[in-house]
């Protein structure tokens, strides 16, 4: 059976107006999805016959990171949406897309001499991750 394994190519982008326009990340190192958590209740009773019982709270989409190659022009982009709510687009190679709504903070790395110089944008997702398969 032949595999439909792909390799991780795509694109990152995002929105400053609700997803009518987007602007690239410049040179990203990934496409990041959120791993969605649930926060679980506890709701024990007397009545649990000796077993703890649960029911599911809140979802949180966490934090993702996105590493890129440092570019004058991709800080100047990013930089410029640094602790502002935005909306953000992860496209893989086949036309699949994760999309969220995040705060980023955008840093430089430290990094060795003689190594490519990068930087890390920390992005705290807030809201639903939705997904839309490509065509």
């Amino acid at each position: 059976m032949t595999t439909n394994a792909m390799l991780a190519l795509g694109a990152f982008a995002f929105s400053t107006d609700g997803g009518t326009t987007w602007e690239p990340f410049i040179e990203p190192k990934a496409a990041p999805v959120p791993a969605v958590e649930i926060d679980y209740k506890e709701v024990t009773s007397l009545d649990s016959e000796g077993w703890r019982e649960y029911i599911p709270g809140l979802k949180d989409g966490g934090e993702v990171e996105v590493q890129s190659n440092y570019t004058r022009a991709g800080y100047t982009a990013l930089a410029a949406i640094d602790a502002t709510k935005v909306m953000f687009k992860s496209t893989f190679a086949n036309d699949d897309a994760f999309t969220f709504d995040g705060i980023p903070i955008t840093t430089p790395d430290t990094v060795d001499v003689g190594e490519p110089e990068t930087m890390t944008t920390r992005i705290k997702v807030s809201g639903a991750v939705t997904f839309a398969a490509g065509a």
